[in-house]
């Protein structure tokens, strides 16, 4: 079973989208993990959506993340400047 909850965490809306959402994932039984990947970019603070996996919670998912897409909270937790590291242990 896959959900997503999106609501605007701020006015402003840049290209149709809310700068800021709030996406709520579930993995899925016949699903490892949430089916994206993030990747630092040279330059940037933060970790950004890289791909979405056809058929994952994350696509499925309405409102759900999108390539380019900069993550900044996981579980309640700011993550907007921890290393990809950090932020893969907090997803899990």
């Amino acid at each position: 079973m896959t959900s997503a909850d999106r609501r605007s965490t701020g006015d402003e809306v840049v290209g149709g989208r809310p700068t800021a959402w709030l996406c709520q994932l579930r993995r899925s039984a016949d699903f490892r993990g949430y089916g994206f990947q993030l990747v630092g970019m040279r330059g940037r603070r933060g970790q950004y959506v890289q791909a979405v996996e056809r058929g994952s919670p994350a696509a499925a998912a309405e409102g759900g993340p999108r390539v380019g897409d900069r993550l900044v909270e996981v579980n309640g937790v700011d993550v907007a400047c921890d290393s990809h590291q950090q932020v893969e242990l907090r997803r899990q």
